[in-house]
């Protein structure tokens, strides 16, 4: 039986020994924020809508951190339109704050899908035959960040 008990203690001797070391250290580094958009994205709802004689492009941008999780951010959102098709340099763009207080960010951002919804306005005749969204996000520490998406034909959704 004493035995028993010292072949226990033994075994289990190591586990305690680990315990006492702490919680793992966490690998971030001092004065950099974890959660700082690292990537951005155009969203699969980005979509195209066609009424008469206006154009809404519904851009939806959505900012991730390191982990790939959605965050908010800083900085200034570039979108530009022009065709995926070769020999066309034609494009539209437009451009917009990202900020952290003030009702132009929160009205853009949406809680549910964690992106900013930036609807551009356009004039039908200026619709590429293959349009294509660039999004590039520059932070204020000069970082950029860049995405882009081909737009599905209207008729097509």
């Amino acid at each position: 039986m004493r035995r028993a008990v010292g072949c226990v203690g033994a075994l289990l001797l190591p586990c305690f020994m680990l315990a006492c070391n702490g919680p793992p250290q966490a690998r971030v580094q001092p004065g950099v924020w974890p959660f700082q958009p690292r990537s951005i994205r155009i969203m699969p709802l980005t979509r195209l809508q066609t009424d008469g004689d206006d154009a809404v492009i519904e851009t939806w941008v959505q900012l991730r951190d390191r982990d790939g999780h959605p965050v908010r951010g800083l900085g200034t959102l570039e979108v530009h339109l022009d065709n995926a098709a070769a020999g066309d340099l034609h494009h539209l763009s437009w451009t917009t704050q990202l900020e952290t207080k003030g009702e132009g960010q929160l009205s853009r951002f949406d809680p549910v899908t964690h992106a900013y919804l930036l609807p551009l306005s356009l004039d039908p005749k200026q619709l590429p035959s293959r349009p294509r969204l660039r999004a590039t996000l520059v932070t204020p520490q000069g970082e950029r960040f860049k995405a882009q998406r081909v737009l599905p034909d209207p008729d097509d959704t």
